[in-house]
Protein backbone atom coordinates (compact mmCIF):
# COMPACT_ATOMS: atom_id res chain seq x y z
CA UNK A 1 0.00 0.00 0.00
CA UNK A 2 1.35 3.40 -0.96
CA UNK A 3 1.60 5.94 1.81
CA UNK A 4 -0.24 9.20 1.33
CA UNK A 5 2.42 11.17 3.19
CA UNK A 6 6.15 11.87 3.32
CA UNK A 7 8.64 12.48 6.12
CA UNK A 8 10.83 15.59 6.29
CA UNK A 9 13.79 13.62 4.90
CA UNK A 10 11.78 12.35 1.95
CA UNK A 11 10.44 15.81 1.11
CA UNK A 12 13.95 17.28 1.35
CA UNK A 13 15.18 14.72 -1.16
CA UNK A 14 12.24 15.28 -3.51
CA UNK A 15 12.55 19.07 -3.42
CA UNK A 16 16.33 19.01 -3.48
CA UNK A 17 16.69 21.09 -0.33
CA UNK A 18 17.95 20.46 3.18
CA UNK A 19 15.82 19.00 5.95
CA UNK A 20 16.13 22.33 7.79
CA UNK A 21 14.67 24.15 4.78
CA UNK A 22 11.70 21.75 4.78
CA UNK A 23 11.19 22.34 8.51
CA UNK A 24 11.25 26.11 7.92
CA UNK A 25 8.71 25.71 5.12
CA UNK A 26 6.48 23.74 7.51
CA UNK A 27 6.79 26.31 10.30
CA UNK A 28 6.00 29.22 7.95
CA UNK A 29 3.10 27.22 6.45
CA UNK A 30 4.65 27.49 2.99
CA UNK A 31 4.35 23.71 3.00
CA UNK A 32 1.33 22.30 4.85
CA UNK A 33 2.10 19.47 7.24
CA UNK A 34 1.07 17.85 10.49
CA UNK A 35 3.21 17.12 13.48
CA UNK A 36 2.80 13.61 14.88
CA UNK A 37 4.70 13.50 18.15
CA UNK A 38 8.13 14.87 17.26
CA UNK A 39 7.88 14.00 13.56
CA UNK A 40 6.33 15.93 10.68
CA UNK A 41 4.06 14.27 8.13
CA UNK A 42 3.54 15.99 4.80
CA UNK A 43 0.80 14.89 2.42
CA UNK A 44 1.87 13.95 -1.10
CA UNK A 45 -0.67 16.47 -2.42
CA UNK A 46 1.10 19.26 -0.50
CA UNK A 47 4.49 18.37 -1.98
CA UNK A 48 2.99 18.13 -5.45
CA UNK A 49 1.39 21.53 -4.96
CA UNK A 50 4.75 23.09 -4.05
CA UNK A 51 6.21 21.53 -7.20
CA UNK A 52 3.33 22.92 -9.27
CA UNK A 53 1.92 19.50 -10.07
CA UNK A 54 -1.83 19.02 -10.40
CA UNK A 55 -3.70 15.83 -9.54
CA UNK A 56 -4.04 15.12 -13.27
CA UNK A 57 -0.27 14.92 -13.69
CA UNK A 58 0.96 11.45 -14.59
CA UNK A 59 3.89 9.64 -12.93
CA UNK A 60 6.36 10.60 -15.67
CA UNK A 61 5.56 14.30 -15.30
CA UNK A 62 5.81 14.01 -11.53
CA UNK A 63 9.26 12.45 -11.83
CA UNK A 64 10.37 15.19 -14.25
CA UNK A 65 9.17 17.93 -11.87
CA UNK A 66 11.05 16.30 -8.99
CA UNK A 67 14.22 16.10 -11.09
CA UNK A 68 13.86 19.74 -12.15
CA UNK A 69 13.67 20.76 -8.49
CA UNK A 70 16.82 18.77 -7.72
CA UNK A 71 18.68 20.30 -10.67
CA UNK A 72 17.72 23.79 -9.52
CA UNK A 73 18.99 23.08 -6.01
CA UNK A 74 22.25 21.54 -7.25
CA UNK A 75 22.83 24.48 -9.60
CA UNK A 76 22.46 26.91 -6.71
CA UNK A 77 24.75 24.77 -4.56
CA UNK A 78 27.33 24.65 -7.35
CA UNK A 79 27.30 28.45 -7.66
CA UNK A 80 27.80 28.78 -3.91
CA UNK A 81 30.80 26.43 -4.05
CA UNK A 82 32.27 28.42 -6.96
CA UNK A 83 31.95 31.64 -4.94
CA UNK A 84 33.64 30.02 -1.96
CA UNK A 85 36.45 28.68 -4.17
CA UNK A 86 37.00 32.12 -5.71
CA UNK A 87 37.12 33.69 -2.25
CA UNK A 88 39.67 31.14 -1.08
CA UNK A 89 41.82 31.72 -4.16
CA UNK A 90 41.82 35.47 -3.43
CA UNK A 91 42.76 34.86 0.21
CA UNK A 92 45.58 32.49 -0.71
CA UNK A 93 46.97 34.76 -3.44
Amino acid sequence: MDREWYSVSEVAEILGVSKQTVREMLITKELPGTKVGREWRILKKSVQSVLGISENTNEKDLYIKELEAKVKYLTLQNEAFKNIANSLIKVIS
